[in-house]
């Protein structure tokens, strides 16, 4: 049976050391990607290996819990980053993007991974955001701030939870925009959902994070995302259990 796991758990995850491994092999179908500028370039971890590690350690139900740290330095973006997921499911994923393309540029940031067994529905799911916003090089960009972030001019959100591919749930819906003074940092407070009806999941669930950012400054995103069999689900498997057995008496 899956286990429930709460948003404060999965973000004491992210804090958590790891134990190490020497070759741990993660599951096929897992990423993470940065589309960025308006041409959309994209860079994907699962294609570029040298740029981060893995770790993994048992989880609470036995299932492995697989951490990816890393960074890169691509076309003018810096981007560190440090994934959480296990395939119960539940995923966290933590990023810093520092823009230096010396334009006003838009990204978008997508983690995939695979789920194991699939999930049918009744669902419940629960998610939730929260980042930072900085000046980066002291001056004042195009908006009169020190730094700028903002939902991007395509409607989508800060965050998205993804099912099989599909957004299932956003949060900061367009137009939302945070700024920074000079030299500081702001933060970008949080918004969550917990224990709404979700759909059936039949290979992945992911988290998409989009947004536009002003030039030399730097945005933080951290994202959780979990689903898992609501209790009539698992109520109504259970009954179906009970009836194959007279069944066969």
């Amino acid at each position: 049976m899956k286990h429930v796991k709460a948003i404060v758990a999965v973000c004491g995850l992210c804090a958590t050391a790891s134990l190490a491994s020497a070759s741990v092999t993660l599951p096929a179908g897992w990423d993470l990607t940065m589309a960025f500028g308006d041409a959309r370039a994209e860079w994907s971890a699962a294609q570029n290996p040298g740029t981060w590690t893995a770790t993994s350690r048992p989880g609470p139900n036995g299932s492995p819990i697989y951490r990816i740290i890393g960074e890169t330095y691509y076309d003018g973006i810096e981007m560190n980053f440090d994934v959480e997921f296990d395939q119960d499911p539940f995923v966290s994923s933590s990023f810093t993007v520092i823009n230096n393309t010396g334009v006003l540029s838009p990204f978008t940031v997508t983690v995939t991974v695979p789920i194991f067994p699939p999930l049918f529905a009744p669902t419940t799911m629960t998610g939730s955001i929260s980042g930072t916003v900085g000046d980066g090089d002291g001056l004042v960009d195009q908006f009169g701030n020190g730094a700028t972030v903002m939902t991007q001019a395509n409607g989508r959100p800060y965050y998205e939870a993804l099912v099989d591919g599909g957004g299932v749930r956003q949060l900061y819906p367009a137009f939302q925009a945070n700024i920074a003074p000079l030299n500081l940092t702001s933060d970008i407070d949080t918004q969550n959902f917990i224990n709404e009806v979700g759909p059936a999941v039949l290979n992945t669930i992911g988290i998409r994070n989009s947004f536009m950012l002003t030039p030399g400054d730097n945005a933080s995103f951290t994202s959780t995302f979990i689903i898992v069999p609501a209790p009539a689900g698992i109520a109504a498997a259970g009954l179906v259990g009970l009836v194959g057995l007279r069944r066969r008496r």
